[in-house]
């Protein structure tokens, strides 16, 4: 289930989802100055709640992006301030899911990426920010 998709905004600031993203898909949630919230379904009649902030370019607050072997590498790192400490969560996604482990503190190299390891496995991997898809 990690993928991007695009949702349509209405003139009343409503997300709706593209009938190509498929017939069983659905989305809705609300577009404001600060933020963007709501909930989908990917077609199995759960729906699962979204809340996405903007985020100041000064923290390294964001979604992060990779692959090893298992799959592909999502963290999502949260810094409220650029003085407070980041947090991060993320999963390997492929054949198996896997848990993604920030190395402590949680830094940007230089060239931007952030080490990472998967799972019990000591070896690191590196993400890096997180791009849509180009149109």
């Amino acid at each position: 289930m990690t993928r991007w998709i695009t949702a349509d905004i209405n003139a009343e600031h409503q997300l709706g989802i593209p009938s190509d993203a498929g017939p069983t898909w659905g989305i809705q949630g609300k577009v404001t100055d600060a933020e963007v919230n709501g909930s989908i379904d990917v077609g199995d009649a759960m729906p699962r709640t979204f809340r996405a902030t903007i985020v100041s370019e000064r923290t390294i607050s964001g979604l992060y992006e990779g692959t090893a072997p298992c799959g592909r590498l999502g963290l999502i790192v949260v810094q409220p301030t650029p003085d407070s400490t980041a947090a991060g969560q993320g999963a390997c996604v492929g054949p198996v899911l896997e848990q993604v482990n920030p190395l402590e503190p949680i830094v940007r190299d230089p060239d931007g990426a952030i080490h990472v390891t998967v799972g019990s496995s000591t070896a690191q991997r590196e993400v890096r920010a997180a791009a849509p898809p180009a149109d």
